[in-house]
């Protein structure tokens, strides 16, 4: 990678390629203490179980010492907070360790492997150095999750990627998608008119209803007219209509009712609209007296496509045959 400026070590943890750069096609067992470490893109396949981990902080322990990497810039990383901190517990341990084993401040380790690497050193004055400082050094040691290690990319090399230095990288986006929506509904209802506040809420109850009918939308889709009114405008359109219907109610509302009331007793509508007439009238009375305050529910109805939905098929169809 271009943010990484000096040679970066992975530690993936296993070997089964030779260092030549074409895949071996013998799959060769793997001992961590004893492997011939090779550059470049090295891969070890191991199911669940085997010593991953073990594998993992043995070759971080002969990076340090044999090849005088700093603990830092080696790169481990893993999927999940809680495999890292096992992780860097783990190299951690292993580090202290092997000082201790190579200083004879320990005596005891049932790891005979781990012995047996220990034991072919030689001159463990080198060693020791290496050992005491990277465990001074731990805390800076690179092991992160997946997200965690392109964070620390992007702050560290802000200016190259062009981002914040204080960038957070986020996995659930929901409480700030959250906070986003409501405050757009605060900007844009906050303001209107109870008129226009109940033509809005007919349609979304709340923030949450707003933002399920664009959830989903990718950034380059075009959920807008090509020729949108400004909101103002748009408004003052709505205003004007409601002002002919509220007249057209004023001149029409006892004949209507009257209709309505004729044909319900005649079996014209549907049950569901018989029982809810009563109430539903009242709202619509409401809501053309009162400049809009109260939306009423099913104000389709007063359309020819919401009559034909409610109206009684059976009783028509039967009408027609007589």
């Amino acid at each position: 990678m271009l943010w990484v400026k000096s040679f970066l070590r992975c530690v993936n943890g296993f070997i089964n390629q030779s260092g030549s750069g074409h895949m071996s096609h013998i799959v060769k067992s793997f001992d961590a203490s004893s492997a011939t470490l090779h550059r470049g893109v090295n891969v070890v396949e191991a199911s669940a179980g085997t010593g991953k981990t073990y594998a993992i902080a043995m070759l971080v322990l002969r990076f340090v010492v044999e090849f005088n990497v700093p603990v830092e810039e080696l790169l481990v990383v893993s999927y999940t907070k809680a495999a890292t901190e096992e992780l860097r517990s783990r190299i951690r341990n292993r580090l202290l360790e092997a000082r201790d084993l190579l200083a004879g401040s320990q005596q005891d380790c049932d790891d005979k492997a781990f012995l047996k690497y220990l034991d072919s050193l030689g001159n463990t004055t080198p060693a020791l150095k290496r050992l005491e400082l990277a465990l001074l050094d731990m805390d800076r040691a690179a092991v992160f999750t997946i997200h965690g290690f392109c964070q620390r990319m992007l702050q560290e090399q802000a200016l190259e990627s062009g981002q914040f230095f204080d960038m957070e990288l986020t996995a659930d986006i929901s409480q700030i998608q959250d906070e986003l929506v409501f405050d757009y509904w605060r900007r844009n209802l906050y303001d209107l008119s109870p008129f226009h506040c109940s033509l809005f809420l007919n349609h979304f109850s709340d923030p949450r209803a707003l933002y399920a009918t664009v959830k989903g939308v990718a950034a380059k889709d075009r959920i807008e007219p090509s020729k949108r009114l400004p909101t103002d405008e748009a408004l003052g359109l709505v205003d004007e209509a409601f002002e002919l219907l509220v007249l057209w109610w004023q001149k029409n509302a006892l004949n209507l009712e009257q209709s309505f009331r004729d044909a319900i007793e005649k079996g014209m509508f549907k049950k569901p609209f018989v029982t809810q007439f009563d109430s539903w009238w009242k709202q619509c009375s409401l809501f053309f007296s009162q400049n809009g305050q109260h939306f009423p529910k099913n104000l389709s109805l007063l359309t020819s496509q919401g009559l034909m939905a409610a109206l009684n098929g059976n009783k028509l169809r039967g009408d027609a045959k007589k």
